[in-house]
């Protein structure tokens, strides 16, 4: 009633919008008033949870969808496109305060129907296409497994309310291909190595808007999935060992994909899989900090990988290509373009003043508390996510000019200002970190 009622009264001051809009719009002050205040004033019950670890992830939305309509407001923005990012936004939102097994997992899958759309209307190819059949498809399979779960979880404890107690331990192949299909909807979307290869293809093809909503908002469903379900996970942690050697696998070799593709959407969207491969092999080591370390590196990942691909939008956007070879020499197109890419790649790197430096550190702690060689994995990415990072901004500040460079004239005060508002928060956080633990 508060969503419908304050979409009705926004519907009367925007003379030029429409009902979706003013719903979409009525999405953020619901939102905004749910992360400041709690979910108390506005729902009751058991369908919806409150923690720290949703008031981070809607403070996220909200902040990335204000960051979004500053990339993509240029005077020609459809009330269309306004719908499907709010909807997107809202959708998110929702999923995030969920607690109900059942309902998060029919908005869950609700969101990839806006973002479907943005990628199919507003995207670059033709190709788009196929990448939303590959997103669909990797979303029905994973989907599929999940919704078998649940319905065995409905039959074993007569409720899908995740604050029921679940028992899920035992040691038997039929306990573990049991929780294994709850978790793989949360690994394709988060996503895991292995479960990744819709990411890469929907990031290239699809808009500024929607690689930004994907990277920042989109993965951290199943981020938040697994922190529903962890319950059931410390029930069953002594099947972690298998999970955490595909994610440190995953990790390496994602980042050494990184080192030889050329595609500047790819590169991005393959250190996302390597972060968060990472961070959900600590997740699956079983102990509070492992948790903690994943949602603190899942609000860095949010930002940074939001604000890279804010910065290929603008480079797309002004020289109409995607190729790192073809996009060096910034430094002498102007100053303020390559300082920000450099600024941004900071924190893909995990290196100071940035707050995915904590991120990093406290997965390798809790590597280096439970599982030795975890850690040494976690130095090894590490070292090859810093070696690519340096030479790729090396290359695009210093590199030589490429065909379409000559081209490219950076001069929006938008740009600029969204990717501030992605790099001052990791700033902030890493500052606020550092208080605290000094």
């Amino acid at each position: 009633m508060f969503t419908l009622g304050s979409s009705l009264f926004l519907m009367m001051i925007l003379k030029k919008g429409s009902f979706f809009s003013a719903y979409g719009a009525s999405f953020f002050i619901f939102f905004l008033w749910a992360s400041l205040f709690g979910f108390s004033g506005v729902f009751s019950g058991q369908m919806l949870t409150e923690d720290y670890v949703n008031h981070g992830f809607l403070l996220l939305s909200l902040w990335l969808g204000v960051l979004v309509f500053m990339m993509e407001f240029r005077g020609s923005l459809k009330f269309q496109f306004c719908n499907f990012v709010f909807s997107v936004c809202g959708l998110c939102g929702l999923c995030f305060i969920m607690g109900s097994g059942m309902v998060y997992f029919i908005f869950f899958e609700l969101v990839f129907v806006p973002i479907s759309a943005l990628v199919l209307i507003w995207g670059y190819n033709k190709e788009r296409i196929s990448a939303v059949v590959y997103m669909v498809v990797y979303s029905f399979l994973g989907g599929g497994f999940h919704l078998i779960s649940l319905v065995s979880l409905l039959e074993g404890s007569g409720s899908l309310f995740l604050t029921e107690s679940v028992d899920g331990s035992g040691e038997t192949v039929e306990v573990f291909m049991w929780w294994s299909g709850l978790m793989v909807l949360f690994l394709v979307k988060a996503p895991l190595f292995m479960f990744h290869l819709w990411l890469p293809k929907a990031h290239v093809e699809a808009p500024t808007c929607a690689s930004m909503l994907l990277a920042g908002l989109l993965l951290k469903l199943g981020t938040y999935g697994l922190f529903l379900y962890e319950g059931v996970w410390q029930a069953s942690s002594s099947w972690g060992s298998i999970w955490q050697v595909f994610g440190l696998w995953g990790g390496v070799h994602a980042a050494l994909l990184c080192m030889r593709e050329l595609n500047l959407k790819k590169i991005v969207a393959l250190s996302s899989v390597s972060h968060m491969s990472l961070s959900i092999t600590s997740f699956f080591v079983g102990t509070r900090g492992g948790w903690d370390a994943m949602y603190l590196m899942g609000i860095m990942h949010g930002l940074c990988s939001s604000g890279m691909f804010s910065w290929v939008g603008c480079h797309y956007y002004h020289a109409s290509n995607q190729n790192s070879l073809l996009s060096g020499g910034y430094r002498s197109v102007g100053v303020l373009a390559s300082v920000s890419f450099v600024f941004l790649s900071l924190g893909v790197a995990g290196i100071p003043p940035m707050g995915s430096f904590w991120g990093e550190f406290f997965i390798f702690s809790v590597f280096l508390n439970s599982f030795i060689v975890g850690g040494v994995v976690l130095v090894l990415v590490g070292i090859l996510n810093l070696l690519f990072i340096c030479y790729l901004s090396l290359w695009i500040c210093h590199g030589e000019w490429g065909s379409s460079s000559s081209k490219v004239f950076w001069g929006g005060t938008r740009s600029y200002l969204c990717m501030l508002g992605h790099w001052l928060p990791c700033v902030f956080l890493f500052l606020f970190m550092f208080l605290i633990y000094s």
